[in-house]
């Protein structure tokens, strides 16, 4: 029986999958076993996958008679699979020859470990190394800082994924256990492994770089980053955070320190603690909904309700309050004392990297003429370097007006966008960051921002011409159009960048 079961998913990459295919015949570990599910390729994967299954007896494929998704290559690997470990592979990526071989020896050396990944090479369609801003914005994505499996969960909870399923190496009846048959999720089935893993498992991820992770120009893959693709990422978040109701409250308060206040002299309810958490610190509104469903979920439930009411005081007139405290669906700018109803975070770099221990959140004050104002008190004297996420909006546009640091004035870096002139910034993903790195450290104690901010792009481009009459905006331009372009990532410094033109089919950079 071979220790190792390679899964290799197909769906028309016929120019990549031959490449795929050797970079497993190459392994210095041999004693694999390489299942390949295409899932009726339109294109000539099938007949590259044919050929390199006559060459080696290790090779087992299977060809869907029609589209079934990428959950169903882990049902045929359920019942085809005979190794030990299991390795997820698709068919427009690579390994490096040693990824197997360090992967196995590190999980039998290390049987408190369920799962090791590697770091991560971003490479084009020719296997080279993307642009230095594609890099940089994947690294920030498949981080190589190492976790504890509690850290891990709140990591996950505040920023997302951040491991890469290609790289991984697991142990095959946790693979199981934690998911397996996932239907219906596209962007995130592997986030939702690895919340559940994480919920039992310790993790490991090497830091040698032994996968290349390829992003094509123009993707055009379920994972394509779209605007479609994006706005079916938050809904699936509804259902890929469901395994955080599920924890014992000593385990919640291990993810999250500050559950410990829903922790009584009479005893506690985790899942109240977790549905307060994902609506009061849930970075997007779907896990806010996602705490109010629970909350619903628990007054419907008579035992649950008297619970709650003796524990908290929590009942009927508290949820009415909870629901419309919060504008999930963006059906008016909330104003509460001039506030603007969103919470955002800054981060402090003290000589390691952004953590969500070294922040603290902050709201908007909405000011009268359309601005918001953001001023954070750093809790720390001396820093290397700061960095602000204003929003976790779609097409978010900020004009930054001033960016202070104890009232002197700072350029500063942008990420995951491009600048207009006029010093308008576009971002094209969910999360827009504005950096500033000080050349010696720096003690700051206060941070002080002012920009307009706004998130739909077509209204967007009618407001900023406005006041940026000089962005050159086509008279037929249609939101809509940018759907199926590739999305294009630029970092650069504020006023670098020259004139951008946005036309119906392009960014013209």
């Amino acid at each position: 029986m071979p220790r190792v079961t390679v899964l290799l998913t197909s769906y028309n990459h016929g120019s990549f999958i031959g490449a795929a295919i050797q970079s497993v015949l190459e392994q210095t570990f041999s004693d694999w076993e390489l299942l390949i599910v295409d899932d009726c390729s339109q294109d000539n994967s099938w007949e590259t996958i044919h050929y390199w299954q006559t060459k080696d007896s290790r090779i087992i494929a299977v060809r869907n008679s029609c589209r079934m998704g990428p959950e169903h290559a882990f049902r045929v690997m359920d019942e085809k699979a005979s190794g030990e470990y299991v390795a997820v592979f698709h068919s427009d990526d690579l390994w490096d020859p040693i990824k197997l071989e360090k992967q196995v020896a590190f999980l039998e050396a290390h049987t408190e470990i369920g799962a090791v990944f590697t770091g991560v090479k971003i490479i084009d369609e020719t296997g080279r190394p993307r642009s230095k801003e594609i890099q940089d914005t994947y690294t920030s994505c498949f981080l190589t800082d190492n976790r504890t499996r509690h850290q891990w969960l709140n990591y996950f909870f505040y920023h997302g994924n951040a491991l890469c399923h290609p790289s991984v190496l697991i142990r095959r009846e946790l693979y199981r256990q934690c998911g397996l048959f996932l239907e219906g999720l596209a962007q995130g089935p592997d986030f939702c492994k690895w919340i559940r893993l994480c919920m039992s498992q310790e993790i490991y991820i090497l830091s040698d770089k032994l996968t290349y992770y390829r992003v094509l120009r123009e993707e055009g893959n379920t994972s394509a980053n779209t605007r479609k693709n994006q706005m079916r990422s938050y809904l699936e978040l509804l259902f890929i955070y469901r395994p955080y109701f599920e924890m014992e409250m000593e385990e919640l308060a291990a993810v999250f320190p500050q559950a410990q206040r829903y922790i009584t002299g009479q005893g506690a309810d985790a899942a109240f603690a977790a549905a307060k958490l994902f609506l009061e610190e849930g970075y997007t509104e779907s896990m806010k909904l996602l705490g109010l469903e629970k909350l619903y979920e628990l007054l419907n439930q008579d035992s649950s309700r008297v619970r709650l009411q003796e524990l908290y005081g929590y009942g009927f007139p508290q949820f009415i309050e909870d629901t419309r405290s919060y504008n999930i669906f963006h059906l008016f700018l909330d104003r509460v004392d001039n506030k603007l109803a969103f919470n955002r975070t800054v981060f402090y770099w003290r000589g390691a990297v952004f953590t969500p221990e070294n922040s603290i959140s902050v709201d908007y004050v909405m000011l009268e003429d359309g601005s918001i104002s953001v001023e954070a008190e750093l809790p720390v004297g001396t820093i290397d370097a700061l960095r602000v996420d204003l929003c976790q909006w779609h097409s978010a546009i900020v004009k930054m007006i001033s960016f202070q640091c104890d009232g002197d004035e700072y350029c500063t870096q942008l990420k995951n966008g491009a600048q207009w002139s006029g010093g308008v910034d576009v971002f094209a993903t969910l999360r827009p960051q504005y950096y500033l790195f000080f050349e010696t450290p720096k003690e700051v104690r206060k941070v002080c921002i002012k920009a307009y901010l706004t998130q739909n792009l077509q209204v967007a481009l009618e407001r900023w011409n406005a006041f940026t009459p000089e962005v050159d905006v086509d008279a037929n331009y249609r939101c809509e159009e940018m759907e199926n372009l590739p999305v294009r990532q630029y970092g650069c410094w504020s006023g670098s960048k020259e004139k951008t033109h946005v036309r119906g089919n392009c960014w013209d950079m």
